[in-house]
């Protein structure tokens, strides 16, 4: 039988071997130190790669385990996968904790403390302020930007942007949030838009893009150019004047601007149109232009600078005066039949007088006696016009002209007479009116001849388009005449036909004559006058008509004479 003592002391050393064995499992078993988190970025930031590493602190662990929280909330649990540390991936945003648990086979011994760290996988926000997008510039210019960048979690700190337009990155360091530079460059980019291209990192090294923004390049001149107001060498009667006026680009334009010459004083800015549509004609009236002649030219500038002006000018002369008429004829007082020349002429001290617009109200006439007015109009080139007229007198005896028809007088006169050279006729033996500066004669036209020191008359009386009734004068002959026709006519009565005449055509109104002296024998069975024509009123039949009672007493006197000859005879044969 066991004595109790020996139950006591027996117990005691099972109690003993109990505790002790505890003591040296516990002291086997203790929880890992040294916790550190390895291939961060930052002490307290990541983008969710990194490892996390301890010291074990006992000798007979079996595993550790990884108690994981998220924003304080077990997120998940792990074991280590190495002998004292534990790989983390993962890029869902938070603050995580790990907590390290020492195991063996029989007890879980945790970490009495933890370790953190914020894992931050979004991207900078990158926003450009005071930037017009689409901005037009030269590519000699450089590029200002004013970049904001701002991180919710890690921050800038190391932040750069990273700038890129032309294919050469700039790099600006973020400073408070900001990065800025007003020299990027545009250096050999062509005409057109081109995207800016602006890249930031955060503290982590996320890597954010802002390409939303452009820049338009134009190196490229506008065209500036006139329309169809003014045309060029505009002669104006109103000091006010509309000009069309245009600035074309291939991108946008911007100003307009009307330039005069006031040649005292240089070019001067007249109009401007600072916001002028591209390509669109502006149409505008400058008013109250001082007379005088002007040049005018248009210049406009894009948007980008560029410049040009219009190639062509505009040269308008502004008059507003009318200008002076001067007639006169001289000499200032003739006989009948005799010749005035009257001229419609003026001044003008602005545009100049329009010789176009210069007219006469009446031709100058000698035919019938007493005071004439010959009434002149003068217009210079803006338009204004002036009057005035000159007098002039006819002395003498009227003339008039016989009708064909019945011998009664008319009171016919004609309206221009040609003038010949002071030369006889026949010495200058033909004249074609298809020469006169008119090319040919009128209705009441007449060409003046000179004939054994007599002045006589060749006109149309009468014209027609196939027709003309020609007069020979100063005994008044008249012969109509068809076209290709023509007549000879013996108008001193001495037996020879003096002068031919034939119409060779009539155009415009006017008849294309040949008047040609003759010294031809009348042929016995010829009367005065032989034409190829029709209406024929001969000398003799005028003679006759204009006798009283219509008899030809011709007959009579050649009688007459024919018994003086007989008589004289007779008396000189009796005295022999």
């Amino acid at each position: 039988m066991v004595d109790k003592k020996e139950i006591l002391i027996i117990g005691t050393f099972i109690f003993s071997i109990v505790i002790l064995s505890m003591f040296f499992v516990l002291a086997a078993v203790a929880a890992p130190t040294g916790l550190i988190i390895n291939q961060n970025v930052t002490p307290l930031y990541d983008e969710g790669n990194f490892t996390v590493n301890w010291t074990a602190g006992g000798v007979d662990q079996a595993n550790f385990t990884i108690y994981i929280y998220a924003d304080g909330v077990l997120y998940t649990t792990d074991t280590n996968d190495s002998i004292s540390g534990y790989s983390f991936s993962n890029t869902t945003e938070a603050n995580y904790t790990f907590t390290i648990g020492a195991v063996n086979e029989t007890l879980d011994q945790l970490n009495s403390t933890n370790i953190s760290m914020y894992i931050d996988t979004t991207a900078p926000s990158i926003l450009v302020t005071n930037y017009t997008n689409a901005t037009t510039k030269k590519n000699t210019d450089q590029l200002t930007l004013n970049i904001n960048v701002t991180d919710a979690l890690s921050g800038e700190t190391g932040s750069q942007c990273l700038i890129d337009v032309n294919g050469t990155n700039q790099t600006v360091v973020v400073t408070g949030n900001w990065c800025n530079s007003s020299s990027i460059n545009l250096t050999n980019l062509d005409d057109g838009y081109h995207i800016i291209n602006i890249w930031v990192n955060d503290t982590v090294n996320n890597l954010g893009l802002n390409n939303s923004f452009f820049v338009l390049i134009d190196t490229t001149s506008p065209t500036a150019s006139f329309g169809t107001n003014p045309i060029n060498n505009y002669n104006s009667s109103s000091a006010d004047v509309v000009f069309d006026l245009k600035c074309a680009d291939g991108y946008s334009a911007n100003d307009l601007v009307l330039y005069g010459n006031w040649t005292s004083s240089g070019w001067h800015a007249n109009q401007t149109n600072a916001s002028s549509v591209n390509n669109t004609f502006w149409n505008i009236t400058v008013s109250g232009i001082v007379d005088g002649t002007y040049v005018w030219g248009v210049y406009c500038n894009d948007s980008a600078g560029n410049s040009n002006w219009s190639i062509t000018n505009r040269t308008v002369t502004i008059d507003t005066t009318s200008p002076s008429a001067s007639p006169a004829c001289t000499p200032s007082t003739v006989e009948t039949s005799e010749t005035v020349t009257c001229t419609c002429g003026g001044s003008d001290s602005g545009s100049g007088i329009n010789s176009g617009a210069t007219s006469a109200s009446s031709t100058p006439s000698t035919v019938n006696s007493g005071t004439f007015t010959y009434g002149c109009s003068v217009a210079d080139y803006a338009g204004n016009t002036a009057s005035a007229s000159a007098t002039y007198i006819v002395e003498g005896q009227s003339s008039s002209g016989s009708s064909s028809s019945g011998g009664a007088t008319s009171t016919f006169s004609y309206s221009k007479t040609i003038p010949q050279t002071a030369q006889e006729f026949k010495d200058i033996k033909k004249i074609e009116t298809s020469s006169f500066s008119g090319g040919g004669l009128r209705a009441k036209e007449r060409v003046k001849i000179k004939f054994n020191d007599e002045e006589h008359f060749v006109g149309i009386r009468e014209l027609t388009e196939t027709s003309a009734t020609i007069e020979i004068a100063s005994d008044p002959v008249q012969v109509k005449l068809d076209v290709g026709e023509d007549a000879k006519v013996d108008f001193d009565e001495d037996g020879y036909y003096d002068i031919y005449v034939k119409l060779n055509k009539i155009i415009s109104g006017k008849a294309d004559i040949t008047i040609e002296y003759l010294n031809e024998i009348i042929p016995e069975e010829k009367g005065s006058v032989e034409t190829t024509g029709e209406d024929v009123t001969p000398r003799e039949e005028i003679e006759k008509e204009s006798e009283p009672g219509g008899k030809n007493y011709t007959w009579l006197w050649i009688l007459i004479i024919v018994l003086v000859i007989v008589v004289g005879a007779g008396i000189k044969y009796k005295k022999k």
